[in-house]
């Protein structure tokens, strides 16, 4: 509904696209450049957190996500990189559905495989590279959405 509204919007305004794209490659920027800096911020220790079942923290993690406005803005600012602003109407429901999907198959993988100690141990001594390539990726969008 968000992006149906978008694109009216943006048929009706064409300048407000040239915005959007300028606020979206800068916020990708801004997110590249804590990627950058982030190794330096020690992890969370989550100890002390009792567990949960599988159940409730699979529904914590959805209602967390989806109320997250940065979710929103980060998937905004892809889809500005990626899409021009003829978008096919069958568009409206694949880009929501593969954003869903993608987003929870993610953070079920990241869950299931940094719940056990081994790889848990090889992110912290990757880390620093991940979030270099991680931040890498997010400035490459960022500038090929402002110079689009």
């Amino acid at each position: 509904i968000a992006l149906a509204g978008l694109h009216a919007l943006l048929t009706l305004i064409p300048s407000l696209y040239t915005g959007l794209k300028i606020a979206g490659g800068c916020y990708l920027l801004w997110l590249a450049l804590k990627m950058f800096r982030s190794p330096s911020k020690p992890l969370i220790n989550p100890t002390g957190i009792g567990e949960m079942s599988a159940l409730k923290a699979f529904a914590t993690g959805i209602i967390t996500q989806i109320s997250n406005p940065h979710t929103a803005l980060v998937f905004a600012s892809i889809f500005s990189a990626a899409l021009t602003t003829n978008i096919q109407p069958a568009m409206y429901i694949v880009l929501p559905v593969m954003a869903f999907t993608i987003d929870m198959l993610w953070y079920a993988f990241v869950a299931f495989l940094l719940s056990t100690d081994r790889p848990r141990q090889a992110y912290i001594k990757y880390r620093k590279l991940i979030d270099k390539l991680s931040g890498g990726i997010m400035a490459w969008l960022g500038v090929r959405l402002l110079l689009k």
